[in-house]
């Protein structure tokens, strides 16, 4: 009778109650018009395995309450589909094309033949948004010169059936990389040698979401680097050129380029051997014909350090200011800086 199946069907929802488990994403994100998964599995007693094997096809999904009715199978079938084997406790669902309307707390109900009919009471979220959320760049922190560097960004598929694409950006090229899918997230990873010139260099990486209709929206995340690296580039110059009389002030200031930066400047004079002449970047020389000779400013970081010289010649009773410069360096080091290569897998 109506009476008894009742009453069947309370007590083993009673049972159900407190022996089945719903196992579904606390909440998901969906783009607006766009397909989205629902990874689900559940439990069910011992008792019920038989019953769930003859329910292949008796699955719904509740809006907004657990004792909201189940979604009439017209909207449903509109909606979306259950893509998982029920009889093998898989519920995972598409959504085709979800409405920015439709965000809301939904519920997974089985409903197949008596007894084995029961809605789980966790819910996921689904958030319909515009915009596809960011991809995650793992910070690399800092970086050494000369290092090998391994920058990975992943994104959500938010369903396996419109994957993203995932590129990177960087000197204001765009590259399209290889990608390595795993099953709700995709991952692309750019490796290349840290150089100098790497310093403050912004590397972008954008996750192009295409949509169930056609079209694409597209996230982007990027990053600034940070490269530590030797004094380089270290330049000597003088306040005045030309001859210069006798007596005058010279003034001599060393640069240089160093991440960190140069923590002292030392001022040499070169006659067979080097002599200190001063430190900090700034070295003032009263000019006499005894001053005559080369000049080396040294730049002195934790990193290493960077020279050049300035040489003065004494002329007829004046002195002449000749100055070039010698970086005392690998030369081959910062050649490498001009060809940037970037290796991808």
């Amino acid at each position: 009778s109506p009476a008894a199946e009742m009453g069947v069907g309370l007590t083993v929802l009673a049972v159900l109650i407190t022996v089945m488990k719903g196992r579904c994403l606390p909440r998901i994100v969906s783009i607006t018009n766009s397909c989205v998964t629902i990874p689900c599995h559940f439990e069910v007693p011992e008792s019920q395995e038989a019953n769930l094997l003859k329910c292949s096809n008796g699955g719904n999904w509740k809006r907004g309450h657990i004792h909201s009715p189940p979604q009439h199978r017209a909207i449903w079938f509109h909606l979306g589909q259950i893509i998982g084997d029920l009889t093998k406790k898989n519920c995972t669902t598409v959504f085709f094309s979800f409405p920015t309307d439709y965000s809301d707390v939904y519920f997974f109900r089985l409903d197949c033949d008596d007894p084995l009919k029961f809605t789980f009471n966790k819910g996921v979220i689904i958030h319909s948004q515009p915009e596809p959320p960011e991809p995650t760049l793992a910070d690399v922190g800092r970086i050494s010169e000369g290092s090998s560097v391994m920058l990975q960004c992943s994104a959500p598929v938010l369903c396996p059936i419109l994957p993203p694409s995932l590129s990177w950006t960087h000197l204001g090229s765009y590259n399209d990389l290889g990608r390595k899918t795993q099953q709700w997230m995709m991952t692309s990873t750019l490796t290349f040698i840290a150089s100098a010139h790497h310093h403050q260099l912004s590397v972008g990486c954008s996750a192009s979401y295409p949509r169930t209709r056609g079209g694409s929206t597209t996230s982007f995340a990027n990053q600034i680097l940070h490269v530590e690296y030797a004094p380089r580039y270290t330049t000597a110059a003088l306040d005045v050129s030309g001859p210069v009389p006798e007596g005058r002030s010279v003034i001599l200031t060393c640069t240089s380029d160093a991440n960190p930066a140069v923590s002292s400047y030392t001022w040499y004079r070169q006659q067979g051997s080097l002599t200190v002449k001063g430190s900090g970047a700034t070295l003032v020389l009263q000019v006499g014909l005894e001053d005559s000779g080369a000049y080396l400013c040294k730049a002195q970081s934790s990193l290493g350090c960077g020279d050049t010289l300035v040489a003065l010649y004494g002329i007829c009773g004046a002195v002449l200011v000749l100055f070039f410069l010698t970086v005392v360096v690998d030369l081959y080091k910062y050649q490498r800086v001009r060809a940037l290569t970037f290796h991808f897998s």
